[in-house]
């Protein structure tokens, strides 16, 4: 009987999208660890550190991509105070 707890890297397997971002989710859990979930799923932790660092580099790009918004300011006229004083 082999061990379930017992990581193979002797193959190279390829996962989807949507089973990336499910098993992020498992791994952001608090009442779990990086490490459990890479063992179910029987993967090495640092690949999903790699998923995790990919995402965030995803976000930082799509936010630093995105055109700087509109923020209306209103300033309080000029004071003429200033421009009244004797030289």
């Amino acid at each position: 009987m082999t061990n379930p707890h017992v990581v193979v890297a002797g193959t190279r397997r390829s996962w989807s999208p949507e089973q990336k971002r499910a098993i992020l989710a498992e791994a952001d859990d608090p009442a779990t660890t990086a490490s459990a979930v890479a063992r179910r799923h029987g993967m090495h932790s640092s690949l999903l550190f790699r998923w995790r660092r990919a995402v965030l580099a995803e976000q930082q790009a799509r936010t630093a991509s995105a055109p700087p918004t509109f923020v209306p300011l209103a300033l309080p006229p000029p004071a003429a105070a200033a421009a009244e004083r004797p030289a």
